[in-house]
């Protein structure tokens, strides 16, 4: 979903500038690479940038600093990982990770964060639809798409579910501090007036088009019984709502960032 990408980074604007003066960074489930590969064109020219997923499809070229790494983070261990990151940067892994292994992720990264400087950021879409005006149809096919998508993964333990104050919880109980929450409106249709929430939209819309089908057929047919035909059926409906101008459905984006404390901290 690298347009789904794309509205993750125009959503956090300037936020990302903070990368750019780091020199240890982990991207975890990077995907195709696309941050990491931003990030290691933009940064330092001694930085080091892990790319990290259990699939190998980054490109052959790639810049200086950026390291393409094949592994399974639901490993208890992360061993043969990045030490002392100034940065561990995780993007939509909700549905990666068993759901009951999240604590272990988080105390894996803090493990393999420089003490009183290294932070984490994690970033998740909730892909429960909003409407704050009502805009939106009665019988909404995204709306009912979301709710299937949202029960099938709960069936695969793999919840895509977001809980803010779990993930609070999860962060702190592992000894992170400084642990800060932003929540920002990505629209799912370019209908706003404000220049930013258009451009969010448009790819944001873009993500949605491409992918709604590829996340739904496993979790619909395999734990919910659903027909191939139905889930395409059902997601270009949905499709076909959020291009409406009309309707003012948006999802929300959260980002999470956590620091590790110093020895004296």
């Amino acid at each position: 979903m690298e347009s789904g990408n794309m509205a993750v980074f125009m959503a956090l604007g300037n936020l990302a500038n903070t990368y750019f003066q780091l020199t240890q960074i982990m991207d975890i489930g990077t995907g195709t690479g696309i941050w990491a590969i931003n990030v290691a064109e933009e940064c330092l020219s001694d930085a080091q940038i892990m790319a990290v997923d259990l699939n190998q499809i980054q490109p052959a070229l790639i810049p200086p600093g950026f390291m393409p790494k094949q592994y399974d983070i639901e490993e208890p261990s992360w061993g043969p990982l990045l030490a002392d990151c100034d940065l561990i940067h995780m993007r939509m892994l909700l549905g990666s990770i068993q759901t009951d292994l999240w604590p272990q992720v988080y105390h894996n990264a803090f493990e393999h964060l420089t003490p009183g400087v290294g932070f984490l950021e994690h970033i998740e879409v909730d892909w429960i639809p909003r409407c704050d005006d009502d805009e939106r149809p009665a019988n909404s096919a995204f709306v009912k798409w979301a709710e299937l998508f949202l029960d099938g993964m709960d069936r695969f333990n793999r919840s895509v579910r977001v809980t803010p104050q779990e993930h609070r919880q999860m962060l702190e109980a592992t000894g992170f501090t400084d642990v800060r929450q932003e929540v920002i409106k990505a629209y799912v249709c370019p209908w706003s007036a404000d220049r930013n929430e258009r451009e969010i939209a448009r790819w944001f819309n873009i993500g949605l088009s491409h992918s709604l089908e590829a996340m739904s057929l496993k979790p619909l047919i395999e734990k919910l019984g659903f027909e191939a035909e139905d889930v395409r059926e059902l997601c270009e409906r949905a499709k076909r709502e959020t291009c409406v101008l009309r309707y003012h459905t948006y999802c929300n984006i959260h980002v999470w960032t956590a620091r590790k404390p110093g020895p004296q901290q």
